[in-house]
């Protein structure tokens, strides 16, 4: 099984995603995520802001150093705990210091940020009761800074084994804070000691594996039977096989489901799942498990094949999720069941070829409500271009770039773009690119934005040139 994520992936991943983005360039894996999270429900209603006053660039920069400075002699305590991280971060960063506790997890926000339409908060967690829940690999679910920002993203920066605390950065987007408007970090899930295993021997070949129960009984897919889906294409150029054709076979019902064995079969190194049945049905290989746990159903489990010289096959893949879902939280559930389908090459004979497995396990899940209040005031500081660019149907009217992100602005159909989008990049005066963390999108009728929040906190007096599809813009320093 595996976490869904609904504000990240849909039914036909497109392997957009997995919160490592890459620079700041919108590339073709970023430009799908983002179409993929275009849902009128995620609507912002422009609101209006006060008169801005502009600044040349050469003369703000001295303000910013300023203000910068002024900020850490402020909060040497901030300083303290987030030592592990950049001066600039540490900088920009709004002291505020509230702990939440619960199911003897302890997390406290230490700091934050917000430019209006993105925010940053930096909370640490620990376990006081000393079961070890927090370490290195701690992933904390269910996460939101405020209901405007929609469900927030939480990765480990630093980790002291010492005190054995960790430091979480957690990213907020798609929505619109006013300054000095209260907000609430909260999280509702967290899952411990991760372990990651790859192309693992299930100790069975093809052949092997398909002989260990009866001859395996399939038909079309029932109505309502599959809760969810995901397909990969690893080398797209060269696959037999696209995405597109995967989706279309599913939805046509030419891609079975296998009736399960009396019995099902372990696996070599993995005491939460067995293999219900499996089956080769024309050039599918079909491989269905079931979970036996509600950490069953938190862990991902996935199958490759490896031939005779070690080599393993990068072939497409489906993945199904059978019957009813269990849901553990808004952004926790799974179902029992799945089916794993991989596509042969035509003619090629894998009967002897070894059954491998990888996933992600963990060790517990903790349920619980870690939430906190505060005010948060807004960035008042960023680099601004107003040039308009007309796209065909869409036009950019404003690139911003905040300490924490770059927001293109603009109107008309996304959707005419064809899947392109505006490429977006940040260079700094030693040369360097920016680079991003995460992309989202949030529309109102016409009204598109596009946000690409940086991996780390940016000192605007570094950034030395802004381009939108390679033509530099003219920023202007803004202060609120």
């Amino acid at each position: 099984m595996r976490i869904f994520d609904d504000k990240r992936c849909d039914d036909t991943i497109r392997l957009a995603i997995d919160r490592e983005l890459g620079s700041i360039q919108l590339d073709a894996s970023q430009k799908s995520a983002i179409l993929a999270q275009c849902r009128p429900s995620l609507t912002v209603a422009p609101r209006h802001r006060p008169m801005r006053r502009v600044l040349a660039v050469a003369a703000s920069f001295a303000a910013v150093m300023v203000l910068s400075v002024g900020t850490l002699a402020a909060a040497p305590e901030l300083r303290e705990s987030l030592k592990g991280l950049s001066e600039d971060t540490i900088a920009i960063l709004q002291p505020v210091n509230q702990v939440s506790e619960d199911q003897g997890i302890r997390m406290e926000v230490l700091g934050a940020v917000n430019d209006g339409g993105v925010a940053v908060a930096f909370l640490s967690l620990q376990d006081t009761t000393g079961q070890g829940r927090v370490s290195d690999t701690v992933r904390l679910m269910d996460c939101q800074i405020s209901d405007d920002l929609g469900i927030a993203i939480a990765n480990v920066v630093s980790y002291d084994e010492t005190t054995e605390t960790a430091i979480l950065r957690l990213e907020g987007m798609g929505g619109d804070a006013d300054a000095g408007e209260k907000i609430t970090v909260s999280a509702r899930s967290l899952l411990s000691g991760e372990q990651q295993v790859s192309d693992e021997s299930t100790g069975y070949t093809v052949s092997e594996l398909i002989a260990s129960g009866p001859a395996a009984e399939y038909a079309p897919p029932e109505e309502g039977l599959i809760m969810g889906s995901m397909a990969s294409v690893d080398d797209p150029e060269n696959a037999e096989i696209t995405l597109e054709e995967i989706d279309q076979l599913k939805d046509s019902g030419k891609v079975p489901v296998l009736e399960p064995w009396a019995e099902g079969l372990k696996i070599d190194g993995v005491d939460w799942a067995t293999v219900a049945a499996a089956a080769k049905i024309g050039n599918q290989l079909h491989i269905q498990y079931n979970t036996d746990s509600v950490l069953g159903g938190v862990n991902s489990l996935s199958f490759r094949l490896k031939d005779s010289s070690g080599q393993i096959l990068d072939l497409p893949m489906l993945e199904l999720n059978i019957g009813p879902r269990t849901e553990l939280s808004r952004e926790l559930y799974y179902t029992e069941t799945n089916e794993y389908v991989l596509f042969l090459p035509e003619g090629q004979d894998v009967s002897d070829m070894e059954v491998v497995y990888s996933g992600t396990t963990y060790d517990s899940l903790t349920q619980g409500n870690w939430s906190t209040t505060f005010r948060l005031e807004q960035v008042k500081e960023r680099l601004q271009s107003r040039q308009e660019l007309d796209l065909g149907g869409w036009t950019v009217e404003s690139v911003t770039v905040s300490p924490v992100a770059v927001t293109v602005r603009g109107s008309g159909d996304l959707w005419d773009l064809g899947g392109e989008m505006p490429e977006v990049r940040v260079w700094l005066q030693d040369g360097t690119q920016v680079d991003a963390s995460s992309a989202g999108t949030s529309i109102d009728g016409e009204d598109v934005t596009l946000n690409s929040m940086f991996n780390e906190i940016l000192d605007l007096s570094q950034v030395k040139t802004v381009t939108l599809n390679g033509e530099p813009l003219e920023m202007e320093y803004v202060a609120e």
